[in-house]
């Protein structure tokens, strides 16, 4: 066996993350969903893009580890420059593209990122997760026509 832990962490981590996968914070699940189709996105993103696209995600436990950190943060700024799905789903975002560019993410199956994965396993979104989130889009843009 290898005297280099990373290989060790990574997949402890991993385990870790399947068995106990991270939560929204609380700020997040406090958010009201005004319909459904909301509620239900709403769930999804939690589950799996909201740790990365908010600009206060509850971070895991390994966070704090050094090196760990400064990758996560990289994540959570580089995520929440890309689009803030939790202004999205309060309904406070000014981005107009922002369905959108959601959308194509999802469609052309762009997200998670590969380094996201090697952590989050169960990280990718399942079809019914993808039918849920623009499901969620469609209903956004015909309210607001």
């Amino acid at each position: 066996m290898s005297s280099y832990p990373f290989p060790a962490l990574f997949l402890a981590i991993g385990i870790f993350n399947l068995l106990a996968p991270p939560h929204p914070a609380p700020d997040y699940t406090a958010t009201p969903a005004a319909t459904p189709e909301t509620e239900a996105a709403k769930a999804v993103i939690g589950a799996k893009c909201i740790m990365c696209h908010s600009k206060n995600p509850a971070l895991p436990f390994y966070a704090k580890i050094i090196g760990a950190e400064i990758f996560i943060q990289k994540h959570v700024q580089e995520g929440t420059g890309m689009m803030n799905l939790q202004e999205l789903l309060a309904g406070t975002s000014t981005d107009k593209w922002a369905y959108d560019r959601l959308e194509h993410t999802i469609t052309s199956q762009k997200m998670p990122i590969a380094s996201y994965l090697t952590l989050h396993w169960n990280g990718k979104l399942t079809q019914p997760e993808q039918k849920t989130l623009l499901e969620w889009i469609e209903q956004r843009r015909t309210k607001s026509k």
